[in-house]
């Protein structure tokens, strides 16, 4: 979608369900000295910076601008959309729905935002062109089923043959390994802390992991899929780009296979990696929410960044 934009006049409107996919992709363009992009997110502090932000894109400053689901309900923002077009004469040329399962997913749940977002990405985001009526919407995931799909195409209005997905769902870079737990009573309080223990010794091992994966590789067709370069001895000790990092996908923030108890637990036992923490900020405690919310946006970078051996976080 980002090539598209680039061969069009008009402002691409991102809707990106979380703030932390928003910042990569924001980030990605930034990196790629694509800097007419803007986002709209709560990680914007004061209504006066949202205003500046919305300036930006009712103004055409910008090409790409991210949004979440729920800014197109916001009266305020509508008035802004339409402003755009009847005042400055400036127009869409399209909306991409990132993540667009999502609208199957959580629109008829806890993200309601969703169900309308295809209605109202057509009525507010005005185009300038005599061949369409609406704007033209482009829904992307990697995730979803036949029935998503379908479900994801009658909430946005798709037409019949708007579905373009790939032949094969096959990822042939991709291992599972299942691990048995050996708790000791079947409790959930046993499953847990036999989880942690497997846990530690998975990390220790990943490295002998990793050299077993190597020696299957050898001589096959797939032999391309092999780690450049691979050295067991210094799995977690290289620099910047040869650097191996890890992500250590959590259920839940707290209890015994949360966040917060997993990573102490491996920094503890793995003291001289750099272990960061990702989650999302909640609680009634609006400055520890903030707090929060602020540890996993550095933790973010410093991931992306090569700085981090190890990020703990929920999905």
């Amino acid at each position: 979608y980002q090539l598209s934009a680039l061969l069009q006049p008009g402002v691409t409107i991102i809707v990106d369900p979380i703030k932390s996919l928003m910042k990569d992709q924001y980030e990605g363009l930034i990196r790629q000295n694509m800097d007419c992009c803007t986002y709209i997110n709560s990680s914007l502090k004061s209504a006066k910076e949202r205003e500046l932000h919305t300036l930006k894109i009712i103004r055409a400053n910008v090409l790409f601008a991210f949004v979440s689901p729920e800014r197109f309900l916001i009266k305020n923002f509508r008035d802004s959309l339409i402003e755009m077009n009847k005042k400055h004469k400036n127009s869409f040329s399209y909306c991409v729905i990132d993540e667009a399962h999502c609208v199957s997913e959580w629109g008829h749940d806890f993200r309601t935002s969703y169900i309308r977002l295809g209605e109202n990405a057509k009525k507010f985001c005005v185009i300038q062109s005599n061949e369409i009526d609406t704007v033209p919407l482009i829904g992307l995931t990697a995730t979803a089923s036949f029935d998503v799909l379908s479900d994801v195409q009658r909430e946005l209005e798709l037409k019949e043959n708007a579905i373009i997905r790939s032949d094969s769902s096959d990822r042939p870079e991709l291992i599972y390994k299942i691990w048995k737990t050996n708790d000791i009573d079947g409790s959930p309080q046993s499953l847990g802390q036999a989880k942690q223990e497997i846990l530690v010794d998975l990390i220790r091992n990943i490295p002998s992991e990793f050299m077993s994966y190597q020696k299957e590789l050898t001589g096959k067709k797939k032999k391309h899929l092999a780690l450049k370069n691979f050295d067991e001895t210094k799995y977690f000790k290289g620099k910047d780009k040869s650097k191996n990092t890890g992500i250590i996908f959590c259920p839940h923030k707290t209890w015994l296979f949360g966040v917060h108890r997993i990573a102490p637990k491996i920094q503890k036992k793995f003291y001289d990696f750099n272990i960061g923490t990702f989650a999302g900020s909640s609680g009634d405690n609006e400055k520890e929410a903030i707090a929060e919310a602020q540890i996993s946006e550095e933790n973010q970078e410093r991931f992306i960044a090569n700085e981090l051996d190890i990020l703990v976080a929920t999905k």
